[in-house]
Protein backbone atom coordinates (compact mmCIF):
# COMPACT_ATOMS: atom_id res chain seq x y z
CA UNK A 1 0.00 0.00 0.00
CA UNK A 2 1.08 3.58 -0.58
CA UNK A 3 -0.14 6.96 0.68
CA UNK A 4 1.55 10.06 -0.75
CA UNK A 5 0.82 13.78 -0.42
CA UNK A 6 3.00 16.04 -2.54
CA UNK A 7 2.75 19.81 -2.94
CA UNK A 8 5.23 20.09 -5.80
CA UNK A 9 7.83 17.76 -7.27
CA UNK A 10 8.45 14.79 -9.54
CA UNK A 11 7.54 11.19 -8.70
CA UNK A 12 8.26 8.01 -10.63
CA UNK A 13 6.59 4.63 -10.03
CA UNK A 14 8.05 1.80 -12.14
CA UNK A 15 7.63 -1.98 -12.02
CA UNK A 16 5.87 -2.19 -8.66
CA UNK A 17 2.81 -4.06 -7.39
CA UNK A 18 0.49 -1.98 -5.21
CA UNK A 19 -2.56 -2.70 -3.11
CA UNK A 20 -4.46 0.38 -1.92
CA UNK A 21 -2.79 3.47 -3.38
CA UNK A 22 -3.70 7.06 -2.50
CA UNK A 23 -1.76 9.86 -4.17
CA UNK A 24 -2.51 13.57 -3.71
CA UNK A 25 -0.50 15.81 -6.04
CA UNK A 26 -1.06 19.57 -5.81
CA UNK A 27 1.32 20.36 -8.66
CA UNK A 28 4.35 18.79 -10.31
CA UNK A 29 4.63 15.53 -12.25
CA UNK A 30 4.01 11.85 -11.67
CA UNK A 31 5.20 9.20 -14.13
CA UNK A 32 3.81 5.67 -13.87
CA UNK A 33 5.09 2.71 -15.90
CA UNK A 34 4.61 -1.04 -15.66
CA UNK A 35 2.77 -1.05 -12.33
CA UNK A 36 0.01 -3.35 -11.11
CA UNK A 37 -2.47 -1.77 -8.69
CA UNK A 38 -5.66 -3.26 -7.26
CA UNK A 39 -7.15 -0.04 -5.82
CA UNK A 40 -5.71 3.21 -7.15
CA UNK A 41 -6.80 6.74 -6.17
CA UNK A 42 -5.08 9.83 -7.56
CA UNK A 43 -5.98 13.51 -7.22
CA UNK A 44 -4.16 16.44 -8.78
CA UNK A 45 -4.96 20.12 -8.74
CA UNK A 46 -2.68 21.37 -11.51
CA UNK A 47 -0.13 18.60 -11.90
CA UNK A 48 0.76 16.34 -14.82
CA UNK A 49 0.09 12.58 -14.76
CA UNK A 50 1.54 10.08 -17.24
CA UNK A 51 0.67 6.38 -17.08
CA UNK A 52 2.03 3.77 -19.46
CA UNK A 53 1.82 -0.02 -19.77
CA UNK A 54 0.17 -0.48 -16.38
CA UNK A 55 -2.67 -2.60 -15.02
CA UNK A 56 -5.33 -1.26 -12.68
CA UNK A 57 -8.17 -2.99 -10.87
CA UNK A 58 -10.29 -0.19 -9.44
CA UNK A 59 -9.13 3.36 -10.23
CA UNK A 60 -10.45 6.76 -9.17
CA UNK A 61 -8.67 9.71 -10.78
CA UNK A 62 -9.54 13.41 -10.51
CA UNK A 63 -7.82 16.13 -12.53
CA UNK A 64 -8.88 19.64 -11.54
CA UNK A 65 -6.82 21.78 -13.94
CA UNK A 66 -3.84 19.67 -14.89
CA UNK A 67 -3.03 17.06 -17.53
CA UNK A 68 -3.59 13.30 -17.58
CA UNK A 69 -2.10 11.03 -20.24
CA UNK A 70 -2.53 7.26 -20.41
CA UNK A 71 -1.31 4.80 -23.04
CA UNK A 72 -1.27 1.02 -23.33
CA UNK A 73 -2.91 0.69 -19.91
CA UNK A 74 -5.58 -1.76 -18.75
CA UNK A 75 -8.36 -0.69 -16.37
CA UNK A 76 -10.99 -3.01 -14.96
CA UNK A 77 -13.12 -0.23 -13.43
CA UNK A 78 -12.23 3.47 -13.58
CA UNK A 79 -13.96 6.71 -12.64
CA UNK A 80 -12.14 9.67 -14.18
CA UNK A 81 -13.20 13.27 -13.52
CA UNK A 82 -11.77 16.12 -15.57
CA UNK A 83 -12.44 19.63 -14.27
CA UNK A 84 -10.94 22.03 -16.77
CA UNK A 85 -7.86 19.98 -17.58
CA UNK A 86 -6.63 17.98 -20.57
CA UNK A 87 -7.07 14.22 -20.95
CA UNK A 88 -5.17 12.21 -23.59
CA UNK A 89 -5.75 8.44 -23.88
CA UNK A 90 -4.33 6.09 -26.51
CA UNK A 91 -4.39 2.31 -27.01
CA UNK A 92 -6.00 1.50 -23.65
CA UNK A 93 -8.41 -1.26 -22.61
CA UNK A 94 -11.30 -0.78 -20.19
CA UNK A 95 -13.94 -3.11 -18.80
CA UNK A 96 -15.90 -0.21 -17.28
CA UNK A 97 -15.01 3.43 -17.92
CA UNK A 98 -16.96 6.36 -16.45
CA UNK A 99 -15.68 9.77 -17.53
CA UNK A 100 -17.07 13.05 -16.21
CA UNK A 101 -15.82 16.01 -18.23
CA UNK A 102 -16.91 19.27 -16.60
CA UNK A 103 -15.30 21.90 -18.81
CA UNK A 104 -12.12 20.28 -20.06
CA UNK A 105 -10.91 18.56 -23.21
CA UNK A 106 -10.67 14.78 -23.58
CA UNK A 107 -9.08 12.90 -26.48
CA UNK A 108 -9.40 9.11 -26.68
CA UNK A 109 -7.82 7.12 -29.52
CA UNK A 110 -7.49 3.48 -30.57
CA UNK A 111 -9.02 2.02 -27.41
CA UNK A 112 -11.34 -0.83 -26.45
CA UNK A 113 -14.05 0.02 -23.91
CA UNK A 114 -16.59 -2.61 -22.87
CA UNK A 115 -18.88 -0.14 -21.05
CA UNK A 116 -18.42 3.59 -21.55
CA UNK A 117 -20.43 6.19 -19.59
CA UNK A 118 -19.64 9.80 -20.44
CA UNK A 119 -21.07 12.84 -18.63
CA UNK A 120 -20.37 16.23 -20.14
CA UNK A 121 -20.84 19.84 -19.04
CA UNK A 122 -19.68 22.43 -21.61
CA UNK A 123 -16.68 20.32 -22.62
CA UNK A 124 -14.94 18.84 -25.66
CA UNK A 125 -14.64 15.14 -26.50
CA UNK A 126 -12.72 13.76 -29.50
CA UNK A 127 -12.70 10.00 -30.11
CA UNK A 128 -11.07 7.97 -32.90
CA UNK A 129 -10.98 4.21 -33.55
CA UNK A 130 -13.04 3.07 -30.57
CA UNK A 131 -14.52 -0.40 -30.08
CA UNK A 132 -17.22 -0.64 -27.41
CA UNK A 133 -20.16 -2.76 -26.32
CA UNK A 134 -22.33 -0.11 -24.63
CA UNK A 135 -21.64 3.57 -25.21
CA UNK A 136 -23.66 6.09 -23.17
CA UNK A 137 -23.35 9.82 -23.75
CA UNK A 138 -24.98 12.35 -21.41
CA UNK A 139 -24.65 16.12 -21.76
CA UNK A 140 -26.17 18.68 -19.38
CA UNK A 141 -24.89 21.77 -21.16
CA UNK A 142 -23.42 22.89 -24.48
CA UNK A 143 -20.66 20.44 -25.47
CA UNK A 144 -18.79 19.43 -28.58
CA UNK A 145 -18.31 15.83 -29.69
CA UNK A 146 -16.28 14.60 -32.66
CA UNK A 147 -16.19 10.83 -33.18
CA UNK A 148 -14.63 8.93 -36.09
CA UNK A 149 -14.42 5.19 -36.73
CA UNK A 150 -16.67 4.06 -33.88
CA UNK A 151 -18.07 0.58 -33.23
CA UNK A 152 -20.56 -0.38 -30.52
CA UNK A 153 -23.52 -2.70 -30.05
CA UNK A 154 -25.55 0.31 -28.87
CA UNK A 155 -24.92 4.04 -28.66
CA UNK A 156 -27.27 5.92 -26.30
CA UNK A 157 -27.49 9.73 -26.37
CA UNK A 158 -29.18 11.88 -23.70
CA UNK A 159 -28.19 15.40 -24.70
CA UNK A 160 -28.93 19.00 -23.84
CA UNK A 161 -27.61 21.37 -26.53
CA UNK A 162 -24.23 21.05 -28.22
CA UNK A 163 -22.77 19.68 -31.41
CA UNK A 164 -22.08 16.08 -32.40
CA UNK A 165 -20.25 14.98 -35.54
CA UNK A 166 -19.92 11.22 -36.13
CA UNK A 167 -18.51 9.41 -39.15
CA UNK A 168 -17.67 5.80 -39.96
CA UNK A 169 -20.05 4.47 -37.31
CA UNK A 170 -21.08 0.82 -36.87
CA UNK A 171 -23.90 0.15 -34.40
CA UNK A 172 -27.44 1.19 -33.46
CA UNK A 173 -28.05 4.66 -32.02
CA UNK A 174 -30.77 5.31 -29.45
CA UNK A 175 -31.52 9.01 -28.91
CA UNK A 176 -33.37 9.48 -25.63
CA UNK A 177 -33.28 13.26 -25.80
CA UNK A 178 -31.41 15.65 -28.03
CA UNK A 179 -31.47 19.42 -28.26
CA UNK A 180 -28.15 19.15 -30.09
CA UNK A 181 -27.12 19.37 -33.71
CA UNK A 182 -26.22 15.80 -34.70
CA UNK A 183 -24.49 14.99 -37.98
CA UNK A 184 -23.98 11.32 -38.93
CA UNK A 185 -22.19 9.98 -41.97
CA UNK A 186 -21.24 6.49 -43.11
CA UNK A 187 -23.53 4.86 -40.56
CA UNK A 188 -24.11 1.10 -40.53
CA UNK A 189 -27.01 0.67 -38.13
CA UNK A 190 -30.36 2.16 -37.10
CA UNK A 191 -31.25 5.45 -35.41
CA UNK A 192 -34.15 5.46 -32.95
CA UNK A 193 -35.55 8.66 -31.48
CA UNK A 194 -37.56 8.61 -28.27
CA UNK A 195 -39.24 11.98 -28.99
CA UNK A 196 -40.58 13.54 -32.14
CA UNK A 197 -38.66 16.79 -31.60
CA UNK A 198 -35.27 15.05 -31.48
CA UNK A 199 -33.17 15.38 -34.59
CA UNK A 200 -30.62 13.27 -36.42
CA UNK A 201 -29.12 13.81 -39.83
CA UNK A 202 -27.69 11.01 -42.02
Amino acid sequence: DIDLKINNGKIGLTEVSLGVSDIYLTSGEIAIKDIDSTDFTLYTDSGTINSNSSKYGKANIEVVRGKYASSEDYYKDIYLQNGSGEIAIKENQYEKFELKNISGTSIIQKSKINQFDYHSVASILNMTEIISTTFNLTSTNASQFTMVDMKANLFTFDLNTGYITMSKVVGDINIIKSLSNITLSELVGDVKEAKSDDSAED
